[in-house]
């Protein structure tokens, strides 16, 4: 009978350690998930300046200029459905 609940009793603290191992390494691992975030910044362009860098290309000024001028007239129509529209006066185009 002591064998037996020597056996148990060492089956059992087998089982406590290595329940103990996993819940350290699960620790370690959600610490160190915690202490190495990453944060960046990329780097952002205001619209004015992706306006300046669009109004250099004849083509986009083109289609700028039919969008802020007040009188619309067929070639905005064109330019919608063919998905351009602006914003903070830059030009995007929908895909």
């Amino acid at each position: 009978m002591d064998s037996l609940f020597l056996l148990y009793a060492f089956r059992l603290l087998q089982i406590t350690i290595g329940l103990l191992v996993f819940l350290f390494k699960l620790w370690l691992y959600w610490y160190s998930c915690e202490e190495n975030t990453v944060s960046t910044d990329f780097p952002a362009r205001s619209p004015m300046e992706i306006r300046e860098e669009q109004l250099k290309d004849e083509d986009l000024r083109k289609i700028i200029h039919c969008f802020e001028n007040d009188d619309k007239d067929v070639n905005h129509a064109n330019w919608l459905k063919r998905g351009y529209l602006t914003n903070q006066g830059v030009l995007y185009r929908n895909s």
